[in-house]
């Protein structure tokens, strides 16, 4: 938009500079000066010049303000408490067993957005690895794009197949944002353990030289269980090796405690999606709350309004203003505003300004209280947001996020589906259905539950539908 302003805004100026210039010749041509006043008395050349200035003036902040100027972001340091977490996800293709449900990689998936609730003012960083390791997520914390990321983990993530903790820990390793040894730093890895290469348990002791703690999660049972595929008729079937025997994959329970140990962590054993990480979310809890300096950018506003209502005020300035002398000008309507008027006037474009700035802040504030758990004072600022501006999806939409979390689920009900009339957008409205079948089911409305959860089913991509199944079973 600013090279649209470069280009057509000095165009025009030279475009009316050279039909002036022209018309002037031929009214040159036509009669003398002096004969000219005589014909054309209230003509005056300088008032159409003025009213060319406005309209430019006008056009340069309408296209100002389509740009989207974003004032107030700036560089600063915030200082941090608690721990850097990076959790390490085995992505290959042992992760789909289902020993447990509904898979090894579903339900560590699961597990992991409950242990990003709990995280509260540690930040969080996503490693997938199979034969090789990548970063997902860097430590960031902001957990709902860690939220983001984590829904979109599937075993087709990492083209090189098999198990390479070693690679997944000295990836870990070079992640953490900090080399300082009083910086709490935790690795999480999830797995069955079936390493298929060598020296996992080395780079552990390596990593703990680094101050680096090192927690391990089973996922799977000793005894076993078949990797499901789908064969060539669109079945499901089991993978097999050479000898067209069905391959059991197994959790390796002692590498997993080797790792652990080898850097001052804890192994656990996944039992279901919902207690596999209290032991390990309770030590990341009591580590030291050592204070941590970051830099980071700070929220701005989207300031297109100001510059819109300048470029309104000219574009009625230029509509108004008359060529020629006349009592009827522009000059002449002013006269015969009143102060009151003015006032009055003035009020209304602060106000409808100052309405959007306000609205702005009271979203940006409950969110910022939403994250560090405060739901109670988030739902202030939510109402607030929501009395200023009730037409937008995300005003009854993060209401609602705030009364769940108080176990106000009623009232969160009618918000979530307030929400959902309020968006055309697929995924917002999944998000909204998502959110108030669960909201039926803490209220136990079965029948109810069931039907959001249809919706949300309709609305969602195959990838995510098996998790939505897994959601309706265990809520």
């Amino acid at each position: 938009m600013f090279w649209v302003m470069v280009v057509v805004i000095p165009l025009l100026i030279a475009l009316y500079i050279l039909i002036y210039y022209i018309n002037k010749k031929q009214l040159q041509g036509f009669a003398d000066k002096d004969l000219l006043k005589k014909i054309i008395p209230d003509y005056l050349p300088s008032r159409k010049h003025i009213k060319f200035v406005f309209f430019i003036l006008a056009l340069a902040f309408l296209l100002f303000a389509a740009s989207d100027p974003q004032i107030g972001s700036k560089l600063s340091k915030v200082k941090h408490k608690g721990a850097e977490v990076i959790v390490a996800l085995d992505v290959s293709n042992s992760m789909l067993a289902e020993d447990v449900y509904p898979n090894r990689l579903e339900a560590a998936k699961m597990a992991l957005e409950k242990l990003i609730d709990r995280l509260d003012e540690n930040r969080i960083g996503l490693i997938v690895f199979a034969g090789d390791a990548f970063v997902q997520l860097p430590i960031t914390s902001d957990y709902i794009s860690a939220k983001m990321f984590l829904s979109s983990i599937n075993t087709g993530m990492v083209s090189v197949q098999g198990t390479n903790i070693a690679s997944a820990i000295e990836m870990a390793s070079k992640s953490f944002s900090s080399n300082e040894k009083e910086t709490n730093k935790v690795l999480i890895i999830i797995s069955d353990g079936e390493d298929h290469e060598q020296g996992a348990v080395d780079m552990a002791s390596e990593a703990s030289k680094k101050g680096i703690i090192i927690h391990t999660i089973g996922m799977g049972k000793p005894e076993g269980s078949p990797i499901p595929v789908v064969n060539k008729f669109g079945k499901k079937d089991y993978k097999t090796d050479r000898d067209g025997n069905v391959i059991i994959t197994k959790t390796n329970d002692a590498l997993l405690q080797q790792i652990a140990s080898s850097a001052n962590g804890v192994y656990v054993r996944a039992q279901n999606s919902y207690t596999i990480l209290n032991e390990i979310a309770s030590r990341i809890e009591k580590l030291s709350t050592k204070e941590t300096e970051a830099e980071i950018y700070s929220d701005f506003d989207h300031q297109y309004q100001y510059p819109l209502w300048v470029a309104l005020f000219f574009f009625v300035l230029e509509f108004f203003f008359i060529e020629r002398k006349s009592n009827k000008g522009i000059f002449q309507w002013f006269k015969k505003l009143t102060p009151e008027k003015t006032i009055a006037i003035l009020l209304v474009f602060i106000s409808v300004s100052s309405s959007a700035q306000n609205y702005k802040k009271e979203l940006r504030q409950g969110t910022n209280l939403y994250l560090k758990n405060k739901y109670k004072e988030s739902e202030v600022s939510f109402r607030k947001a929501y009395k200023l501006n009730p037409n937008e999806f995300k005003t009854p939409f993060n209401l609602g996020d705030a009364l769940y979390k108080q176990e106000k689920f009623e009232d969160a009900e009618k918000l979530f589906n307030d929400a959902q009339t309020k968006t055309k957008d697929a995924k917002e409205q999944a998000n909204a259905y998502h959110n108030l079948g669960n909201t039926y089911l803490m209220q136990k409305k079965l029948d109810e539950s069931i039907e959001a959860y249809r919706t949300l089913y309709a609305k969602t991509q195959t990838t995510q539908k098996q998790n939505i199944i897994f959601r309706m079973l265990c809520y």
